[in-house]
């Protein structure tokens, strides 16, 4: 009889240690998901960095800056891929571009100088131009609203949000 109550003592134990790891192991894989985000958020950072320095140094004209941002979020677009991401450059009280990507089925609006917009509806790719006579941007993805301010000169913002439901992880800049 004693040789039971231990066999069940020790399986106990083995299934108690097997749920502490696969609770450990949830824990782990959800911290991963949310440094690669920070990771994302920090190599983009330090791109936008080195653009800015790199177009003041060289005296780049608007035009020329807006070639590299466009390239600039076309490599985070495809980086990307199962995140919804926005990137609006240019200068405050001048034209801006904003471009992205939609991985929900969801609708993502502007609003450029009080006149509501439709970026894209359901999942894609958008493109856009923009006069911009403020220096405030707002949009809309779904029913949440967010918002770039712009400064004097050249500006690169952008918008990176990924999860389902009702959990998401936004960066923003």
């Amino acid at each position: 009889m004693k040789k039971r109550g231990q066999f069940y003592l020790i399986a106990a134990m083995i299934i108690i240690v097997i749920l502490v790891g696969l609770i450990g192991f949830i824990n782990y894989i959800s911290f991963e998901k949310e440094d690669s985000m920070k990771d994302l958020q920090k190599g983009l950072e330090n791109e936008i960095t080195y653009t800015m320095d790199y177009g003041a140094a060289h005296n780049l004209d608007s035009s020329e800056f807006k070639t590299i941002f466009k390239n600039l979020s076309s490599i985070y677009i495809n980086k990307t891929n199962d995140k919804t991401s926005i990137f609006i450059y240019g200068e405050s009280s001048g034209t801006i571009v904003a471009k992205g990507k939609n991985s929900e089925n969801s609708n993502i609006s502007i609003n450029i100088n009080g006149t509501e917009l439709t970026l894209q509806n359901g999942i894609g790719e958008f493109e856009e131009n923009y006069i911009l006579a403020g220096n405030l941007v707002y949009f809309n993805i779904s029913e949440n609203q967010y918002s770039f301010e712009l400064s004097e000169g050249q500006n690169f913002k952008y918008f990176i949000a990924k999860g389902k439901g009702k959990e998401k992880i936004i960066i923003q800049g």
